[in-house]
């Protein structure tokens, strides 16, 4: 029973021990790394708003000229305007072929997947899909607009539109 009781002893304060000890030093050692984490990325944020800052911003009243003011500011041309119109509509397209296939995949997950949890896993995160593809159109459908009228417009006026619908499927 000694020896068995010794053997306890040399493991317990060979292996147990020390980790229980070391635990509340490893924790600080983790803050302070985390603390250091959180100041670099501070700091980037900083370098970043720096960045931005630089920013020219067009005041204007009409949204014609301050669309103009912007082409002459960033020194735009004509092919680098049709290069962004294609980018936008290829987004735009893409986009809308994301949010009818998750559309879809809703529709089969009702039909044929049982309700359990992995159902409404896989309902929530279909619809979180369709909800933020649907906005990406809508916002590339207003780049769309925005670059084909050389005018900047606001969303609110793009969804008050009657051929709003023609815009998004075009």
């Amino acid at each position: 029973m000694g020896k068995g009781r010794n053997f306890a002893r040399y493991v317990g304060k060979r292996t147990v021990f020390p980790r229980i000890l070391s635990l509340p030093a490893e924790i600080a050692k983790s803050g302070g790394r985390i603390k250091d984490s959180l100041k670099s990325l501070g700091d980037i944020d900083r370098e970043n708003r720096a960045k931005t800052e630089n920013i020219t911003y067009i005041k204007s009243d009409n949204g014609k000229t301050a669309f103009e003011d912007l082409y002459k500011v960033n020194n735009w041309t004509e092919p680098d305007l049709k290069k962004q119109l294609r980018n936008v509509r290829i987004i735009k397209w893409v986009s809308l072929l994301l949010a009818w296939t998750f559309l879809s995949c809703l529709l089969g997950l009702v039909i044929y997947i049982p309700f359990s949890f992995f159902f409404f896993v896989m309902f929530s995160l279909s619809w979180l899909c369709v909800i933020c593809f649907g906005i990406q159109v809508i916002k590339m459908t207003l780049f769309q607009v925005q670059l084909q009228e050389r005018n900047l417009i606001s969303l609110k006026a793009l969804m008050n539109r009657s051929d709003l619908f023609k815009k998004i499927f075009s």
